[in-house]
């Protein structure tokens, strides 16, 4: 429980950053080591939305004293216990593009709508933690 306001803070953080402009937000990326690989702000983002994702599924699953060791399970795990939170299927989205994740490349206003709803979500369970 000690880790779910670092979580919930960090990620609206994420929310607050993607929802300036494409440009700043990479600009506030390159102010953190990212490798020597341009940035595609899409990729970028969309992957920080998974891995917030897969930090919501654990956090909040262990909160409700379910021990998370395998992501899959964990998901489904996840969209049983919290299934009458709106928009909830966003996390099986993001699952689905990390699944693919080379056959496809999200535009930023794509990852942009995903980070939104997912902290749409993160909310709605952090009234129940």
């Amino acid at each position: 429980k000690k880790a779910w306001p670092v979580f919930l803070k960090n990620l609206e953080s994420l929310k607050n950053s993607c929802n300036d402009n494409e440009a700043r937000y990479i600009e506030s990326v390159l102010k953190t080591p990212a490798g020597v690989e341009p940035i595609v702000s899409g990729d970028h983002l969309a992957f920080t939305a998974i891995w917030q994702s897969m930090t919501l599924v654990k956090l909040s699953l262990e909160a409700k004293g379910i021990y998370v060791n395998f992501k899959p399970v964990a998901l489904q795990q996840f969209l049983k216990e919290y299934k009458n939170i709106a928009d909830i299927q966003v996390m099986s989205e993001l699952q689905e593009l990390w699944d693919t994740w080379h056959q496809n490349s999200p535009s930023y206003s794509e990852a942009q709508k995903l980070v939104l709803r997912l902290y749409s979500v993160a909310r709605q369970i952090n009234k129940t933690i």
